[in-house]
């Protein structure tokens, strides 16, 4: 089976962008690689030149342009919260359905992941794990938006209903502070929609793992930003990110 692999990328992030591809080059085989499809959404005209360099990359206009690098200002929100309808719109400009990997920007493939989208389902969430996350974190869904797999065309459905159930997340708690509306979203129309479609959860540990020391099992590392991480250069130097850094950034 050949599959794309789709992300959301802008300036600010440009770093975890052409990080996140040269891993994939690096890792992943390139006979099950249909495209890459990176949706623009303000990289500047030399990131542009260099995504371009690599083979079977395909970049693509968003419709609207983003600044950010800071995580929850409102660029990062836009981005965030079309990340699905960008994915949706990707996916119909096909004639025919291709299978598609949504990938957030900041990540990195450390191991080909191929061998886990060849299964009998029509999507594969990624399914939230506390390993990593101190106790009492507030993000409590039970999946995260950070990888997600279209696999049949079924899927298409599943898309829709998950762009449309993420304005109706409340956006703030009653201490006033900001809740992630994407993943909250996706977990209420995975379990909405359990028994209409076949839906493979796949352990965030695996596939977008965020732990500072990762286990042996991890195939994506997730470079999330956390308290200890919270600017773009913070968390490209974190121990984890610093081999791949090496190899691919400098």
């Amino acid at each position: 089976m050949k599959y794309n692999i789709f992300t959301v990328l802008n300036e600010g992030y440009a770093s975890f962008g052409k990080l996140l591809i040269s891993s994939i080059f690096d890792k992943i085989d390139m006979d099950k690689l249909g495209e890459i499809i990176i949706c623009d959404t303000g990289i500047s005209e030399e990131t542009r030149k260099y995504l371009s360099l690599f083979p079977k990359t395909k970049i693509v206009p968003a419709g609207f342009r983003t600044e950010h690098s800071r995580i929850h200002d409102d660029d990062w929100k836009k981005t965030v919260y079309s990340k699905a309808k960008l994915l949706l719109r990707t996916i119909e400009n096909y004639d025919e359905f291709v299978p598609t990997v949504m990938i957030d920007c900041d990540c990195i493939v450390v191991e080909d992941f191929s061998d886990i989208l060849d299964g009998d389902f029509d999507v594969a969430p990624c399914l939230r794990n506390q390993a990593g996350r101190k106790v009492g974190h507030q993000a409590t869904s039970t999946h995260i938006g950070s990888f997600f797999f279209a696999a049949t065309d079924k899927s298409v459905p599943f898309i829709r209903a998950w762009i449309s159930e993420i304005p109706k997340i409340t956006a703030t708690g009653g201490d006033g502070k900001r809740i992630p509306q994407e993943s909250p979203a996706l977990s209420n129309i995975c379990e909405r929609m359990k028994n209409e479609i076949s839906i493979f959860n796949i352990c965030e540990r695996e596939i977008a793992n965020i732990e500072h020391y990762p286990p042996e099992i991890a195939k994506v590392y997730h470079l999330k930003s956390d308290f200890l991480y919270l600017t773009v250069e913070k968390r490209l130097s974190q121990p984890r990110a610093n081999y791949y850094t090496g190899r691919y950034l400098r």
